[in-house]
């Protein structure tokens, strides 16, 4: 079981985000930390990962530091955070 995946200065296309993405928003992950640093995102790559983060319920850290990360990303940010949220509300709700 992977708890822990980290993803430094590579170049990583939008469609490869979508498919790490699709991993992390399945019900079988149990990821607990994701650090990715140094593959300074475009918004659409943001977008994709973004997509996979909202939908986990297992991660308790995401680092995406050393991106140079535009202010115009803000609102993807807000997004997850907010879905996280929402998802780990509705979990705690259920038990």
């Amino acid at each position: 079981m992977l708890l822990n995946l980290s993803i430094y200065n590579i170049k990583v296309s939008t469609p490869a985000w979508a498919a790490v993405a699709k991993g992390l928003a399945a019900p079988s992950c149990a990821l607990e930390k994701l650090q990715v640093n140094l593959v300074d995102f475009d918004r659409e790559g943001l977008n994709a990962l973004a997509s996979g983060i909202k939908e986990n319920t297992s991660m308790k850290v995401l680092n995406l530091a050393y991106n140079n990360l535009k202010d115009s990303y803000g609102d993807i940010f807000g997004r997850i955070i907010v879905e996280q949220g929402q998802n780990r509300d509705q979990l705690q709700w259920k038990k």
